[in-house]
């Protein structure tokens, strides 16, 4: 499915974008760390890139929450 495609707020179209970018990295490590027997070397960099991506998603993480905050919108589970 082309997730950057669905419609969201203009307000968040750019943090949207974003994560979508940052989930379609995080396939790619994954795919590269479950060929690690044949290539190690692309397994071992695919960790590193992963460290990276996990710490843009936090930070995008506290993006959306300070989005959230200033607008006093709250989300229930």
């Amino acid at each position: 499915r082309d997730y950057l495609k669905l419609p969201v707020p203009i307000s968040v179209a750019d943090l949207h974008q974003r994560h979508v970018v940052l989930l379609g990295a995080h396939r790619n490590v994954y795919g590269l760390l479950g060929n690690y027997e044949i290539d190690p070397v692309s397994a071992a960099l695919a960790v590193e890139a992963g460290k990276k991506f996990e710490q843009e998603q936090a930070e995008l993480v506290q993006e959306m929450n300070v989005y959230l905050n200033q607008r006093n919108i709250t989300l229930s589970s």
